[in-house]
């Protein structure tokens, strides 16, 4: 239910950003919409929340889920292990969801804006050494300390494949090496670890 929410409001967003978009200096707009979908980056003293996800981690996500909930067509699902790996909801900042609609609008050629469910997987387990693309500290400590768990990810697509970068954009966006195009994630999860 809180994702078919988080949908229909970013969909709202991404319509409306060429007519009236929030802006920062909006505060009943975005008091709205921390009520809504809870902290705001800028007051969280968790640096691993909100987070540009590159998009290897994300599709290696993305195939544990699948596995999980035998969508490969496992005979055998683990109950247990769907039963541990429930989220309640995923939560996300307001005003740094905004932020990131407004990058995705800005940089990348996408139509669409797909919630792609995955399942947290410990970076250690990427036989290359490099976690699966995940270059932050406090990132891969977040997906360790959630590993197995339920997610979401906020994917820039375009008909229907993963969006890419428009030409003008530029090729980075941050320290962590990740583009506009990939999939935003590390929302909170609820409930907490068990």
């Amino acid at each position: 239910m809180v994702l078919a929410c988080l949908s229909v409001c970013i969909f709202y967003a991404c319509n409306n950003q060429t007519t009236q978009p929030i802006s920062k200096e909006d505060s009943a707009k975005i008091k709205a919409w921390d009520l809504l979908f809870g902290l705001n980056k800028k007051d969280s003293s968790n640096k691993a929340i909100n987070q540009v996800t590159p998009s290897t981690y994300a599709s290696v996500c993305a195939m544990a889920y699948e596995k999980l909930y035998n969508i490969k067509g496992n005979n055998k699902p683990d109950i247990q292990t769907m039963e541990s790996a429930f989220t309640r909801s995923l939560k996300f900042g307001a005003t740094s969801l905004n932020d990131r609609i407004d990058d995705i609008l800005l940089n990348v050629d996408c139509n669409e804006i797909e919630i792609v469910f995955g399942v947290y997987v410990d970076p250690s387990t990427d036989t290359t050494g490099n976690n699966y693309g995940l270059k932050n500290q406090a990132m891969i400590e977040y997906c360790t300390k959630y590993k197995n768990r339920v997610t979401a990810f906020i994917w820039p697509y375009k008909d229907g494949k993963p969006a890419t970068l428009k030409p003008n954009a530029p090729p980075t966006n941050n320290t962590n090496g990740t583009t506009a195009a990939d999939p935003e994630n590390l929302g909170q999860l609820n409930p907490p670890p068990f």
